[in-house]
Parts: structure tokens; C-alpha cells; sequence
């Protein structure tokens, strides 16, 4: 999954993204959590120009082998990796989409 971003204004530090994988009661099944990279180099929200248009590096989750089919939400969102708190980002602290995983995994 690539995810593009834009700051609107300068960001106040070197933020990390998360893309988690929730099941049906909310646990984390699968994740990556990094900075943004842009030609497989890191390029942290520090260096980002008001209005600029990061299109980050691909995010790839590897599901757990015995992860059954079935209704999961996929959270997307940043947080300030000292602390782990969770940045608002666009008006919310993150997005939920909800997905379906057909079957088990492979």
C-alpha cells in the first residue's frame, strides 16, 4: 500500500507512521511501523516543505501464517516515537478502513 502525504504546515518534528492490522476486538494482528522513505531512503516529516506532496515507499504487512479469513480494519496514522502519543492528522488521530481477508492465510 503506498499512502501520500501533505503538510500544510511545517511539522514540528520527526514523526513515525503506523499501519496496523485490527481484528474483530480491536488486537493488532499485523504492522509496520516506520518514517516515510521516498526512493528507499528515509525522509522524515522534519524536512517537509509546507504544501509539498510526499508520496511514500510502499507498506507491506506480513500476516501470520495462521491469521483465519474473516472482517479486519486496517488503522493508519503518526505518533511521536519518544512518547507514542498519536498525532491528529487531517482532523482525525487516524484512519479505520475496513477490509475482508478471504480464507487463511497461505
Amino acid at each position: 500500500m503506498r499512502l501520500v502525504w501533505q503538510a500544510l504546515d511545517p511539522p514540528a518534528g520527526s514523526y513515525t507512521v503506523f499501519v496496523h492490522l485490527l481484528d474483530a476486538a480491536g488486537q493488532i494482528v499485523a504492522q509496520q511501523d516506520r518514517q516515510p522513505h521516498v526512493g528507499g531512503r528515509p525522509y522524515p516529516p522534519d524536512l517537509w516543505v509546507p504544501g509539498e506532496v510526499v508520496a511514500d515507499d510502499p507498506y507491506m504487512l506480513s500476516l501470520p501464517a495462521e491469521l483465519p479469513g474473516g472482517p479486519y480494519r486496517l488503522r493508519i496514522g503518526w505518533y511521536v516515537p519518544e512518547t507514542g502519543d498519536i498525532l491528529p492528522v487531517g482532523g482525525d488521530a487516524f484512519a479505520v478502513l475496513p477490509i475482508q481477508i478471504e480464507g487463511d492465510t497461505p
